[in-house]
């Protein structure tokens, strides 16, 4: 198991564990993880993942030689920035994003620059 899936394992099964247990050991963790099928699951939850961004990029990919025009939204007349990105995960994930770049950054969680 690589040490990144052990980690968010290991953060998971001791944030489910209560506690009142002494803190387990790795192979204990490990083993509760299998038991109660974390392990299958996040594996499936990082391909799912994985299959959604290279259709995203597929997509994306897809709008090569597209021209920019501001304030555009579509393939046909062309996009600005944040109307690329609404459109490409409109088509590709059926999510509705918001069309301004500003209003996307306002709906995201800030990302703390690491020190």
């Amino acid at each position: 198991m690589s040490k990144k899936k052990l980690a968010a394992l290991t953060l998971l099964a001791a944030t489910a564990l209560p506690a009142a247990h002494a803190a387990p050991g790795q192979d204990e963790i490990e083993k509760l993880l299998v038991q109660k099928g974390l392990v299958a699951r996040l594996g499936d939850t990082i391909h799912q993942a994985t299959d959604r961004a290279a259709d995203l990029m597929k997509n994306a990919m897809g709008a090569l030689g597209v021209p920019y025009r501001l304030g555009g939204t579509s393939a046909e007349t062309g996009f600005d920035c944040s109307g690329f990105v609404v459109a490409m995960f409109q088509q590709t994930m059926g999510l509705v994003l918001p069309r301004t770049a500003a209003d996307q950054a306002a709906a995201t969680a800030k990302i703390e620059r690491p020190s």
